[in-house]
């Protein structure tokens, strides 16, 4: 019994200290574009214009040779809002990825890589 309730204060403990971060869709931006935040923690971006974006941090959707999208491939895990190319966000749309593993993540915008629609976050 001792037992049990060592563990189910750990696990509720732990789940109280995550928090959820919120990245909003610019024109052509993240904001904020750089963000710290714990492992176990949750980033939530949300499109507030009606500028159709992703949130991509998966290799296989990389169209151009900017210097730290190719950094996407050293990634410790790959996520994606995307299902295809053009499976963009919209007005109003929110994704959400919960961040299992430390380490640092670049991830772009699959219509706007070109153009630097480029973020980063960084996992403690």
């Amino acid at each position: 019994m001792k037992h049990l309730f060592i563990l189910v204060t750990f696990l509720f403990s732990t789940s109280v200290l995550a928090e959820t971060h919120t990245v909003k869709l610019g024109a052509i931006s993240f904001e904020p574009e750089i963000l710290t935040i714990k492992k176990g923690d949750t980033v939530k971006w949300v499109n507030e214009l009606g500028v159709g974006h992703t949130v991509t941090a998966d290799p296989k959707f990389i169209k151009t040779k900017m210097y730290d999208v190719p950094l996407v491939k050293k990634n410790p895990e790959f996520f994606n809002s995307a299902k295809s190319e053009t499976d963009y966000m919209l007005k109003g749309a929110v994704y959400s990825h919960k961040f299992r593993l430390k380490g640092k993540y670049i991830y772009f915008c699959i219509p706007h890589q070109v153009a630097g629609m480029v973020g980063r976050i960084i996992v403690k």
